[in-house]
This record gives structure tokens, C-alpha cells and sequence, in this order.
């Protein structure tokens, strides 16, 4: 990896259980399961040595960030937040973090639009896998973005202040909710930042990847 600066997006999130998608033929259960013709999930979570062999390799000589989803959504619509989802998994990152190995963000509070993560029986929901549509309203995304920024900052006890938009997709509407929920930095593609106190760190020439790339590719 010739990348100076290696994000990882997705732990935590249980878009890796729910969001399914495929080709348009077959858009429907079981066939956009990732098994047969899908693109996405199911898949479960990285495990813990994984992830652990993958910080010990490349945090001498990267900048690792993760995006961390601070709460995993159950069936039920339940948020549980990550270091009570994955206590192992916050245990071993926080001791990166304190080492300053590692630098945590924000990928949102749940990686999807409340009420629509589960998968359907036709039709991908991938669109619902994105948590800061323009059309969410403002007061979700605030409360979204606050919760999130407080269970990570206790979790690993640093000031989480820096936002990885879910799907890269953002607007405006969040840009104002981040500046009121305390955080200082959107890292992404797009620049919705304009006339704002929020600084825009662009993606281009970072080495992105997903829990997913880790977990299919562990040698990474």
C-alpha cells in the first residue's frame, strides 16, 4: 500500500446485515443476497483479529482513520450503541487511539434512514443505507449526529470531530447540523461546506476501504 492515508468505513454498521441489492434481474430475494447475484450483504462483522493484524501492519507508516457507525440498528429498529455491540472490538481500537495510531471519526449514528434498513422482498433498500438524505429532516439529522458524537467521544475519550458521510451522500441541511453538533471536519468527495466554519477534507488520493474489503481480503 503506497497510500500515506488509509480509511476504513462501516464497523459498527448493520448495513452489513441488511442492505441488499443487485442487477435489476435479479433485484429480489434470495437472488440479491451477495451469495448468489448480489452486490452487498449479508456479511457479519470483521473479527476482531483481523482487524487487530490489519492496525498492527500498517499504523507504523499510515494515517489510519475509521469511520466508525456509532450505533447498530436491530430488527426491531433498536439503536445499540457500538462499544455495547462490539466491546472487543472497541477495546482494541481504543488502545490505538490512545497510542495516537489511530484516528476515529464518525460515520454516522446508524448508516441508515430510520425505519427503512431492512431489507424487503423486492427491491434493493440501498438507497435507504444512506442516513443524511436532503430530505431527512433537520432535526433527526441533528439528534443523529449529536448521539453519534458522544458515543464515540466517550467510547474512545477523545473529541470525535470529524464526519464521514454514510455513501459519501451529504447536504447543506447536515453541514448546518454538524457545525451546532460540535464537529469541525467533513471527509468526503463531494464539498458541501461552503460558507460554513466547517473544514472540508477531501478523499482524493486516500486509500479507502470498507470492514467489507478486510473481512473478503484479509491480507490487505
Amino acid at each position: 500500500m503506497k497510500e500515506e492515508v488509509i480509511r476504513i468505513d462501516d464497523l459498527g454498521a448493520s448495513t452489513h446485515f441488511y442492505e441488499r441489492y443487485g442487477r435489476k434481474c435479479f433485484n429480489f430475494w434470495p437472488l440479491y443476497n451477495q451469495r448468489f447475484f448480489g452486490h452487498w450483504g449479508p456479511f457479519p462483522e470483521i473479527e476482531v483479529r483481523t482487524l487487530e493484524n490489519f492496525l498492527l501492519s500498517n499504523t507504523s507508516n499510515k494515517v489510519i482513520i475509521m469511520a466508525i457507525t456509532a450505533s447498530w440498528v436491530d430488527g426491531s429498529g433498536k439503536a445499540i450503541p457500538f462499544p455495547d455491540k462490539y466491546p472487543e472490538h472497541a477495546s482494541l481500537i481504543k488502545e490505538f487511539v490512545t497510542d495516537k495510531k489511530v484516528i476515529i471519526a464518525s460515520h454516522g449514528l446508524t448508516h441508515s434512514v430510520d425505519g427503512f434498513h431492512k431489507n424487503k422482498l423486492f427491491g434493493g433498500n440501498r438507497n435507504f443505507h444512506r442516513e443524511f438524505w436532503d430530505w431527512v429532516p433537520f432535526h433527526i439529522q441533528l439528534d443523529h449526529l449529536k448521539r453519534s458524537k458522544d458515543t464515540l467521544s466517550e467510547c474512545f475519550a477523545v473529541d470525535v470531530d470529524i464526519f464521514v458521510p454514510p455513501g459519501n451522500l451529504y447536504s447543506p441541511i447536515t453541514v448546518q447540523a454538524l457545525e451546532i453538533s460540535g464537529f469541525k471536519k467533513v471527509n468526503a468527495s463531494k464539498d458541501h461546506t461552503s460558507e460554513s466554519s466547517i473544514e472540508f477534507l477531501p478523499d482524493e488520493g486516500m486509500l479507502l476501504l470498507h470492514t467489507r474489503d478486510l473481512i473478503f481480503n484479509p491480507r490487505l
